[in-house]
């Protein structure tokens, strides 16, 4: 596998509190208390890091990014080291200061999960705390900060798509919709977990209704940020809805505590920021050579025409340091790794 000598981008989680309560949350140690944050100059020294280490953007995430007290000053101070900034928030909290993200923040993403009662029903809110979230969107267009919308597509909202992104284009300026596919959250009871896992079939019914609409919408970008094996796609003129993953490519997460993470949605930690050297780790860790190595794949993915964009799809579907992504099971069948 071939990969940036350094990664290019950083998913940075500035905090772990949050004033949300969504059930699928993968963020570790994320809970209701309250948790002491991380002072702001230990946070700039990440940043700090992050600079010297060539990365080229910086994702703020949380967690809550926005209940952070001086987020303002870390978007700021990373947008004068010329990072390209972007933030992903809840929205529920918006402050007359954040209108300085007007001219720190390259990019915003709001999370909704569709309709109202999909999104109450996910996010364990109400209807007043889903309008406050309408009430930010129009706030950041005011900005003319351009806006991404994250929607969690699992199997119990994956119908709302095309009635969820036509209402939300109708009224705001958006330029791109993300569609986060539910990988299974360990703090979960399976049941429950299972429930919202998508299926193969539902996979490709949301691709169809991501076509009608990036045919209808065609100055606005149609995403599957977080993907899957693109050989469960049907109709191969879908397979351009579909991201790249940039596991031990181009993309790491660090946390508040300087913990170096190969991806937000894996508890593995490679090192730490303030302990170890971010090169080495990224060029020498254990874990990351195994998985550059591609030999933990099934033979059906090395030899499959789509393997360079692929590489089995999310590796943390299993919950383990790294896996081929567990809805092949679906599919095919192949030795465990």
């Amino acid at each position: 596998m071939k990969y940036y000598k350094t990664p290019i981008t950083a998913n940075f989680i500035v905090t772990r509190n949050c004033n949300g309560n969504c059930i699928f949350c993968g963020v570790e140690h994320m809970s209701n208390k309250k948790i002491k944050d991380v002072s702001a100059e230990r946070l700039k020294n990440i940043i700090d890091t992050l600079y010297d280490n060539n990365v080229l953007r910086i994702n703020f995430f949380g967690g809550e990014p926005l209940v952070y007290n001086d987020i303002v000053g870390l978007v700021r101070y990373a947008k004068n080291k010329e990072f390209f900034t972007t933030l992903i928030t809840n929205g529920m909290i918006w402050r007359k200061e954040f209108t300085d993200f007007a001219n720190t923040l390259d990019g915003i993403a709001v999370s909704i999960h569709g309709s109202m009662a999909s999104h109450c029903r996910l996010t364990r809110s109400n209807e007043k705390q889903y309008q406050i979230i309408r009430n930010t969107i129009e706030k950041i267009n005011k900005l003319k900060i351009p806006l991404t919308i994250n929607m969690t597509v699992t199997a119990n909202n994956y119908t709302d798509i095309k009635e969820f992104v036509e209402d939300l284009k109708d009224k705001y300026e958006i330029k791109a919709f993300a569609f986060n596919r539910y990988i299974s959250n360990p703090e979960l009871p399976k049941k429950i977990s299972d429930s919202l896992k998508l299926s193969v079939e539902q996979i490709n019914n949301t691709l169809k209704d991501i076509d009608y609409l990036a045919s209808k919408y065609k100055d606005t970008t149609f995403k599957y940020a977080i993907h899957f094996p693109l050989c469960i796609v049907e109709n191969p003129k879908h397979l351009k809805y579909v991201g790249n993953c940039g596991f031990g490519q181009n993309y790491i997460s660090i946390d508040c505590d300087g913990n170096i993470q190969p991806c937000s949605y894996t508890y593995k930690k490679l090192g730490n920021i303030f302990k170890n050297n971010l090169e080495e780790v990224w060029n020498n860790d254990e874990m990351l050579m195994e998985y550059r190595s591609m030999k933990w794949l099934p033979d059906k993915c090395k030899t499959c025409d789509l393997f360079e964009r692929c590489h089995s799809g999310c590796k943390e579907t299993r919950n383990c340091d790294f896996s081929y992504d567990e809805i092949l099971d679906e599919v095919m069948s192949c030795e465990k790794v």
